[in-house]
């Protein structure tokens, strides 16, 4: 039983983040769409101010270079806890290998951004 738990705290964790960061992301963004909604159907002007105040904002500066920073530090903390986990010499390597995809998708968000997105903001 005690393993059962630890498998679905190390395998569960990371998606259960994810998970609840994107629905409520996704509730908010709903939520103001809705309220945008109610305002073209009472023949209210939408104006970019209403627009920018609800939450309907561009993309952000460097978005790439924070998402790409937040997914290799915390595949460091996967490395960093497979590394902790006493009694099995094994588990190091395993979550270390699991600990690489975040790793990898942060490493290519950040040559992302600092080959296309930090060129875009000095020529705009």
């Amino acid at each position: 039983m005690q393993e059962f738990f630890q498998l679905l705290i190390i395998f569960g964790t990371l998606p259960m983040m994810i998970f609840l960061g994107l629905h409520h992301k996704y509730k908010s963004k709903a939520k103001n769409v809705e309220l945008v909604k109610t305002l073209i159907e009472h023949d209210k002007e939408v104006t970019p101010e209403i627009i920018e105040a609800v939450g309907f904002t561009p993309k952000k500066r460097h978005a790439d270079l924070q998402f790409g920073m937040i997914l290799v530090a915390s595949s460091l903390a996967i490395m960093a806890f497979g590394a902790a986990i006493p009694d099995d010499p094994d588990a190091s390597s395993i979550v270390g290998g699991i600990a690489m995809l975040p790793l990898f998708i942060g490493l290519a968000m950040l040559l992302f951004w600092f080959f296309v997105s930090r060129k875009e903001d000095t020529s705009s």
